[in-house]
Parts: C-alpha cells; sequence; structure tokens
C-alpha cells in the first residue's frame, strides 16, 4: 500500500488517523522513557556528558530500526499476530464495524501505554513498554469481547512460536543472558587486565563503553522500534480493508512500506533526544557503580542478546536485559555492591506491569466501544 493510498484512505476514515498519531505517541514515549537505559552507563562513568549521549542515543535508535526494518521483521509481526479478528485471522474482507473494533482495540492498547510510561517517567523507574504494549493489546482486546464483539480473537498460546509464548521465554531467556553473559564478560576482562595499568587501559575503555553504548542504542531501536512497527503493520492491514485491497504475502514488504519503518524511527530518535534522566540515574547510578570496563561489559552483553532476540522475533524488555546486565557485572564485586532495593523495586515494577496494563487497557476499550 503507497502513502498517498493510505492518506486518501485516512481522509475518508478518522480512527485511522487516531491510531497513527496514538501509536507514534507511544513510540515517543519510549524514546523519552526506555531509550535512554541504552546510553545511561556511558553517563554514570563520566564517558559522556548528558548531551552528546542522548544525541548519540537519538541517532542510533533511528538507525537501528531502519536497519533492521530491512534485515528482519520478526519482532514485528509477532507483534502484529497477538490479537486478530474473524475466523479466518487474514484480516482481509473484514466489515466497516470490524474495522473500527480493531482500530479502537489499537488505539486502547496505545493510551495504556503512555499513560503507564508517563506514569514511570514522573517517578524515575524504568518501565517496560513491551510489556505494557502486549498488557495493553489483551487488555483492549478482552474489553471489545467483554462487550459483545466475540469475533476478535486473542492468540493465548504460550508454545515456543507462539506471541505471548515468545514473550514470556523472551524475558526469562534474555535476563538469564544478561546476567550470565555480563557476569562471565566482565570476570573475563578482569583476568586478561589484571597485570595491567588501570591507568593505561583506562582511554582504551572509554572508547569501547562508547562503541558498546552505541550499539546497544542500535538495538534497542531494531526491538522497541520494531515493535510498533509491528501495531503499524496492524493498523496499515484494516486500512487494506477499508479501500478494498486484499494482504498478500508481500504486503509487508520493506520497499512497500518503507514509510511505517521510517516514521517510526524518526519519532522515537526524537523522544530519546528529549531524554529521560531520572531512568538514567535509576538503572546506572542507583543499582551499583561501575567503572568503565564494567560499563562496557554491561553495555555490550545487553546488545548481544537484544540483537540475538530481535533478530529471531523475541518481544523483549531492553531495559530489563540492561538492568540484568549491571547486576551481573555488580555482581562479580560481591552481593553488597548491588543496591537490592533499587533491584527490588524495578522487578515489582515490571511485575504488575502486564496485569495493570491489561487492566488500564481493558478500560480504555470499553470506553472506546461506546464512542461513533
Amino acid at each position: 500500500m503507497q502513502i498517498n493510498e493510505l492518506l486518501q484512505v485516512m481522509g475518508q476514515y478518522p480512527w485511522l488517523i487516531v491510531t497513527f498519531i496514538l501509536i507514534l505517541g507511544v513510540a515517543f514515549v519510549n524514546g523519552w522513557s526506555d531509550a535512554p537505559n541504552a546510553i545511561s552507563t556511558c553517563i554514570s562513568t563520566k564517558t559522556m556528558r548528558v548531551t552528546p549521549a542522548l544525541i548519540m542515543g537519538g541517532i542510533m535508535n533511528f538507525v537501528g530500526l531502519m536497519v533492521m526494518f530491512f534485515i528482519s521483521q520478526s519482532v514485528a509481526h509477532t507483534i502484529q499476530s497477538i490479537i486478530s479478528i474473524g475466523d479466518s485471522g487474514t484480516l482481509n474482507g473484514l466489515t466497516l464495524d470490524q474495522c473500527t473494533v480493531v482500530l479502537k482495540v489499537i488505539s486502547s492498547a496505545m493510551l495504556t501505554v503512555i499513560v503507564f510510561g508517563v506514569i514511570c517517567s514522573i517517578f524515575g523507574i524504568p518501565s517496560s513498554e513491551t510489556h505494557a504494549l502486549i498488557g495493553g493489546l489483551v487488555g483492549a482486546a478482552l474489553g471489545a469481547i467483554f462487550l459483545g464483539k466475540a469475533d476478535i480473537r486473542i492468540n493465548t498460546g504460550f508454545g515456543f512460536t507462539d506471541p505471548l509464548g515468545k514473550v514470556v521465554y523472551g524475558l526469562l531467556l534474555s535476563c538469564i543472558f544478561g546476567f550470565c553473559v555480563g557476569f562471565g564478560l566482565c570476570k573475563l576482562i578482569e583476568l586478561i587486565c589484571r597485570k595491567m595499568n588501570r591507568n593505561h587501559t583506562r582511554p582504551f575503555f572509554k572508547w569501547a563503553q562508547i562503541l558498546s553504548g552505541g550499539a546497544l542504542a542500535f538495538v534497542h531501536g531494531a526491538q522497541d522500534g520494531m515493535q510498533f512497527v509491528g501495531v503499524s503493520f496492524l493498523t496499515v492491514q484494516i486500512a487494506a480493508n477499508l479501500s478494498g485491497k486484499t494482504v498478500g504475502s508481500d504486503f509487508f514488504a520493506a520497499t512497500n512500506l518503507w514509510y511505517i519503518g521510517l516514521a517510526c524511527a524518526i519519532v522515537i530518535g526524537v523522544g530519546t533526544l528529549c531524554g529521560g534522566k531520572k531512568i538514567i540515574k535509576k538503572v546506572a547510578m542507583e543499582m551499583t557503580h561501575l567503572e568503565p570496563y564494567q560499563a562496557f561489559a554491561t553495555d555490550l552483553s545487553s546488545a548481544v542478546g537484544i540483537f540475538i532476540a530481535t533478530f529471531f522475533g523475541f518481544p523483549i524488555s531492553t531495559g530489563q536485559v540492561k538492568a540484568f546486565s549491571i547486576i551481573g557485572v555488580g555482581a562479580t564485586k560481591g552481593a553488597k555492591h548491588i543496591e537490592w532495593k533499587t533491584v527490588l523495586e524495578m522487578v515489582v515494577t515490571w511485575l504488575i506491569t502486564f496485569p495493570g496494563c491489561m487492566v488500564i487497557g481493558c478500560l480504555f476499550s470499553l470506553i472506546m466501544m461506546v464512542i461513533k
């Protein structure tokens, strides 16, 4: 579907405009509240000042999303397949009412993520937009079902290839990966450099940390950005229905929907530039004190884990992987060097994210469904 065709359909159906605005709003909030996690360690070790670090983060978020958009859309298709409507689940040949229901479900989910992300940012708590998005989608769909929209479908399977299954397994495996690789890489660096003069190694790890921080921002854009691409794809499918088009196998080709990736990349990059300074302080300055080589180990292990998950279509929280990498690196100095109170606060927030956003999404959906 070409961009001019999409704009023409949007002019006829206001709910399409509302939905796309909310999706871009969520991408902005993600950049503002979650993306600063990627460059937080560069700032905490004084390797970079806040403004240059945020600029680097914004640029790399943009580049990461655009590159991954053309390499692998697995994460986008995972998010896209969480909900469907009708018996076939193909989103072809839908009625106007069915299209409107899906758009209202998506809009409700987006409002949920925005509200939850803003609240977490105000209190300086790293939120998981990934789980807020998925919880919001599931809750909004449940709200529609409660009001009698029985043709809405939620993919509730928890198999390794099911959307919700990928979320659960991705969460567990990525956090374990971040902790273990962060711990192991830090120990390896200490072993290799044990006889070296720290003043001689500091310049190397300063630049290495900048590179690893940039890499982490790159994969954040690739992972979280593709989640917004996923809900955008769902919305474009509805637009195709409204214009009488059939969604074929090549409909989502990157060369056809390039403007979706570009729009999401620009917004998430701009959101990052606005910064989440309270979150930077919470993630990198309160959990444990890191030296440049430890911050390098944290960012590199996080970046590798997130890239693997993104390539294979597992929606994960970059903030959670980064936090567990920091804990793993901090554990090399002993458990007493980790601020467990801060860790507990973050874990509790993550645990309540999915059910809390389900409730919020359901409430927004109930309200949306009665709006003409």
